[in-house]
Formats: structure tokens, sequence, C-alpha cells
């Protein structure tokens, strides 16, 4: 082994069989502490000898942890986190019995629910998350942990959320138009922007809250799949939209939703990353 110009140490098979060992001479010591790679010998050694060989077997899962935190990915606050995700189908289902009552149709809806239909259902959700969050999750991660910050340095905590709501509505302009209510087209797309800036402030503030993109992955993947549970249907397409509906819907989750704007999470909000 020779000592390069910069600090290297080179590396090299000797005469007799030693093999040496290319690191810079400031983490030699250290190297050689914790994985007790030799310099030199004077004795035949195998090519690689097993310390030198776990530590390169931990390079992979090393870097695997260091890309997780690095991309935002790792999951923080424990099982509190889970919190947020109950709270939130907590608030969604009493927003779903609060939106019967102008239609008179509450007693019929409490009667569905005394069957074990919507419990099922639920249930069947959380095997489901884990077979279907790839699109949730690439949609949060856009929306949440890329645009939320930048918006919110630009417009505040709280009017980055509401901006951010917008675009995500305008997001599903298209679907508004030409899929979810091709009749009513307008009226879908008004339903949208206030389900999208409701949404926006809830996600947002548990993102806040937690720094864990997790949470609004799993937030918005039950958000979309418990319509199976309220209503017994996955089919979204061809609705009608009324302006009542609009009404109902405007009163009850603004009502419900909005208030986490005056929430202290919002006080302080994520820099984004350059």
């Amino acid at each position: 082994a020779g000592v390069g110009v910069d600090g290297g140490v080179g590396a090299g098979v000797g005469v007799d069989g030693g093999v040496g060992v290319g690191v810079r001479v400031e983490s030699l010591t250290n190297i050689c502490t914790q994985y007790s790679v030799p310099l030199y010998s004077t004795q035949p050694t195998p090519m690689v000898s097993k310390p030198a060989f776990k530590m390169f077997a931990r390079w992979p899962e090393e870097f695997i942890q260091a890309f997780i935190t690095a991309a935002g990915l790792r999951w923080q606050g424990g099982v509190k986190a889970l919190g947020f995700v109950a709270l939130f189908i907590l608030l969604r289902t009493a927003a779903v019995f609060l939106s019967m009552l102008p239609y008179g149709q509450l007693g019929e809806y409490i009667a569905y629910w005394s069957t074990p239909d919507p419990y099922l259902t639920f249930l069947l959700l959380i095997p489901n998350f884990f077979l279907s969050f790839l699109p949730f999750f690439g949609e949060e991660y856009g929306w949440r942990y890329y645009l939320q910050p930048r918006l919110q340095q630009r417009f505040g905590p709280r009017g980055g959320v509401l901006v951010l709501g917008l675009v995500w509505a305008a997001w599903h302009l298209p679907l508004n138009f030409f899929y979810y209510a091709p009749e009513t087209g307008l009226q879908s797309f008004a339903s949208q922007i206030i389900t999208c800036v409701v949404m926006a402030v809830f996600f947002g503030w548990a993102y806040m809250k937690t720094q864990n993109i997790w949470v609004p992955v799993l937030l918005h993947c039950f958000n979309n799949s418990l319509i199976l549970v309220y209503s017994g249907t996955a089919v979204v397409s061809n609705q009608t939209v009324t302006w009542f509906d609009i009404l109902v819907q405007l009163i009850v989750y603004g009502v419900i939703f909005l208030p986490f704007l005056a929430s202290g999470g919002f006080r302080k909000a994520r820099p984004a990353e350059k």
C-alpha cells in the first residue's frame, strides 16, 4: 500500500499475498477499528475478509435509509400520527350524516348504518390501502410535500393551503366535465373546488403537525375509498349535481373543516427545500 500526496492510501496485492485498503488517512483508524480490515499482512489472506464483506453488505441498506430520510419518506410521529387519520374519518362521516338532514333522508341513512354492511366494508379498506396507495402517494408527494411549502412561502401558511386547494381542484376539472357529471359539469366543478379546498386545509394541517407524508397519503386514500362505506357503491360517474347540493356541501364541510385554519399548526410552515 502506498500513500498519495492527497493523504489517500493506495490499495494493492503484495507479493506475499497481503491485501491493501484504499482509504483516506484521517479515516483509516476508524475503519480499521470498526471493520477490522488489515492494512498489510505477512500471511496470505482471503481477497475479502468477513468483516470487510459485512461493511460492503451494509452499504445498500445504509444508502436506502439515507434516501428515505432525505426524500421525506420516513414515518414520523409514531402511532400518534394515525390519530389524524382517525379524526378525519370521524369528521368526514359526521359531514355525511349532517348532509342528509336538508334532504330528509337521515332516518333512512341511519337504518343503513344499522346493518353490518358499512362496517364490514370499512374493514376491507384497511388491507386495500396497501394495494392501492401508489396513486395517492404520487399526488400527495406532489401536493403536500413539494408544492405546499412553496405556496406557503409565497402566500403564507394559510393562504398557501387555500391556493393549493384551488390548484388541486383545477387538476380534476376534466373529470368533472367528462366523467363525474357530464350533464352538470359546472356544478360538479364548483363542488370539486369546495372539496379540494376544505381537504387541503385538513390535509395540510395534518402534514404540518406530523411532517409525515404518509399521513396525507392515508387521508387521501380513505377520503376516496370511503364512498364505498357511505353509499355502498364505487360508481362516481354520470352524477347530477345541483346548486342546492353545492350550498349544503359548502355549509356542512365549511363548518367542519375550515376552522382548522385557526389552528396553531398554521403558524409555522415547513420551509421549501431548494
